[in-house]
């Protein structure tokens, strides 16, 4: 996506800062009032994506892309090399990345941050609780820990609804932050959160769902744009089980730990999130709805907001290509909403305007594209995209390219569509709730 540009209006324009207001029919404001620490956007996880990640397959049992049954996947074409602070990244169209994207480090740091100052660390400790004063207060203890495979402290966020049991199991649902953010937006930028004692994801079944919100790490970004910061790997395609892939092998754990415990309805594991978070969730939901965690648990379906394609490549000049060249079909139920203008171009047209105002858009970042593969390419017919304008209501089109500027694009991708990020009172947040629970 545009990342120069994109990260100067970012900072400079109200849309990273405060609530309220309209723009064009967009949305100005929308920030992180817990603000955001150790390098990553101002304003948390607002403002893009990743630029045009690039998923795919591995793992056993069908799951996206082909490759090793149960086990990393390895070898594939030469690549090419792309940008990013943390040296040369080569990549072909199976694996994707060679080997994990690096973390940011004293002696590797990030020096192209997204927003901020150089990042010297892996992570952050998330605060689970609410510090936006516009929102319900919640306070949810210290995050849940564990060694990651990298040898990073990995948190998460956790919320369980009263009354879940073993005799009385509640789904899952697992939220990944954007851009720079944190597994703490799920308290300030959304009301999932109040939802969750009593929001029932199963039909006719018992109220309430188990929250948990994830926390990324500090990642060197192979984009040619500043991206370094708090971000989901999903460049590095091992989606075997178990995975290489240090995100994909924390959520597994998660998961596969969480569902042991005992209160976890197993049927009902779902993935949701927000712009990078949102093509994670895709990316592991397709990965993990054949086959399957290392302990055997399926992502039964998805449902995101402002995610597009996570099978392209981070820069269209590399050669051979990193997108994903043979991603394998797919049945997971997939609910996709948007904005019908989006810094993630709803359409060719609004690329078309951005790139005419200087804002680079990179493979995969089309959101009719990327639901057209879906239905084509990955031959998936469970797939839901409902579009809502700049306040929160549903349209059937995308917004007019002249209409569509990159500063009110931005500003509504850096808005969570709970109504009342923008003042509007039109939570879109039980549109994604229910096409978990109605997933067949």
């Amino acid at each position: 996506m545009a990342r120069t540009m994109v990260t100067t209006l970012c900072l400079l324009a109200a849309a990273c800062g405060q609530r309220g207001g309209t723009t064009d029919g967009g949305h100005a404001g929308g920030g992180n009032a817990g603000g955001s620490t150790g390098g990553g956007s101002a304003g948390g996880s607002i403002g893009g994506g990743s630029a045009g990640g690039s998923i795919g397959g591995g793992s056993a049992g069908g799951s996206v892309g082909g490759g090793s049954a149960g086990g990393s996947i390895g070898g594939g074409s030469a690549g090419g090399a792309a940008g990013g602070g943390g040296g040369s990244f080569s990549c072909d169209g199976v694996t994707g990345s060679r080997s994990p994207l690096p973390v940011c480090s004293p002696t590797r740091p990030c020096t192209r941050p997204l927003a901020g100052p150089v990042i010297t660390t892996a992570t952050r400790v998330p605060v689970c609780r609410t510090t936006a004063t516009d929102r319900p207060s919640f306070d949810d203890g210290a995050p849940l820990v564990r060694p990651g495979i990298d040898g990073t402290a990995r948190y998460a966020c956790f919320f369980s609804p009263p009354g879940a049991s073993a005799a009385s199991p509640r789904p899952l649902l697992v939220w990944f932050h954007g851009s720079g953010g944190s597994a703490q937006d799920v308290y300030d930028h959304t009301l999932l959160r109040a939802k969750a004692p009593t929001w029932a994801l199963v039909p006719d079944g018992g109220p309430g769902f188990h929250l948990l919100s994830v926390q990324a790490r500090n990642l060197h970004w192979p984009t040619t744009t500043r991206e370094d910061g708090t971000k989901h790997d999903i460049y590095f395609r091992d989606f075997g089980a178990p995975s290489t892939n240090p995100d994909f092998a924390n959520v597994d754990a998660l998961i596969d730990d969480l569902v042991d415990a005992g209160a976890v309805d197993r049927a009902r594991i779902f993935t949701s999130g927000w712009s990078n978070g949102a093509r994670f969730a895709q990316a592991y939901a397709l990965a993990r709805h054949d086959g399957g965690t290392p302990w055997g648990h399926h992502v039964r379906a998805t449902a995101i907001f402002s995610g597009t394609s996570p099978f392209e490549t981070p820069d269209p000049s590399v050669r051979p290509s990193c997108g994903l060249q043979n991603p394998a079909r797919s049945s997971l139920p997939m609910f996709l909403l948007s904005r019908s203008c989006d810094i993630l171009a709803c359409n060719a047209a609004q690329a078309d305007g951005f790139r005419d105002a200087g804002v680079e858009v990179t493979p995969g970042d089309l959101m009719d594209e990327w639901v057209t593969d879906l239905r084509s390419r990955l031959a998936n017919p469970n797939v839901t995209w409902q579009r809502i304008s700049g306040t929160g209501l549903p349209v059937n089109a995308c917004a007019p390219a002249p209409l569509c500027t990159p500063v009110v694009a931005l500003v509504n991708h850096a808005r969570w569509p709970d109504g009342l990020n923008d003042n509007q009172g039109n939570d879109n947040e039980p549109r994604l709730l229910d096409a978990l629970r109605d997933a067949p």
